[in-house]
């Protein structure tokens, strides 16, 4: 009895430690990912179509560089930070 308890306590130590390291794993890469978003964005470029998918003010939509470094003080000033392109657009229609 001792030893299949022993077992099951290093077969659930090992779970614990490969989901700890996994975790982990993805933490790093979520890291990377977003610590190189910038230069990667240059490399890209963004089609629009309905606007939907495409943040107002942190994608490079419209020109090299994001629109809030373009207009810092109007990014500043937004209320709505995290916008879309069509639901900006639609604001501006109201």
């Amino acid at each position: 009895m001792e030893a299949h308890g022993s077992y099951e306590v290093w077969r659930g130590m090992r779970r614990l430690e490969y989901e700890v390291s996994a975790r982990d794993s993805l933490l790093w890469v979520m890291e990377s990912i977003r610590s190189g978003r910038d230069k990667f964005l240059r490399f890209i470029h963004f089609v629009v179509g309905t606007g939907s998918r495409t943040q107002f003010w942190n994608d490079s939509w419209c020109s090299e560089h994001p629109l809030r470094e373009v207009f810092p003080t109007l990014y500043a000033s937004s209320t709505a930070c995290d916008a879309s392109v069509e639901s900006m657009l639609m604001r501006g229609v109201e």
